[in-house]
């Protein structure tokens, strides 16, 4: 005997939207850690389009939230990518809010300038 269990909709359409997120095509996704065998903290991740960079999006999620679930609760990574822009999600300190600290701000700074030469992105 087959037993079959109903998946309610809403189940089925986030399956859907994660799939078609995590499985973008043109487009590279990775996680960069700045600082050795510490996942914790003072990383990004990256959302690379494939065509040359016309720019920088950065977006610091909410207390609590990780990078990838940013991607979740906007569009807006997805549409600056479809424009060339290459997204940046950071986590600088401990899973905690953005403090404008000294340590935070100081990563920061390195960051965005680590991105910059690394990525290649224009001026304007």
């Amino acid at each position: 005997m087959i037993f079959y269990k109903k998946i309610k909709p809403a189940s089925f359409y986030f399956a859907f939207f994660l799939f078609s997120i995590t499985n973008a095509a043109a487009q590279k996704r990775e996680y960069t850690y700045r600082t050795a065998n510490d996942t914790t903290q003072n990383f990004y991740y990256s959302l690379i389009p494939e065509n040359k960079i016309e720019g920088l999006l950065m977006i610091f999620p909410g207390f609590g939230t990780m990078p990838r679930e940013m991607l979740l609760e906007t569009d807006l990574p997805e549409k600056a990518l479809a424009k060339n822009y290459l997204v940046v999600i950071p986590v600088l300190d401990k899973w905690d809010p953005f403090y404008m600290d000294n340590l935070c701000m100081n990563r920061m700074d390195t960051l965005l300038k680590e991105i910059y030469v690394n990525h290649k992105i224009p001026d304007n």
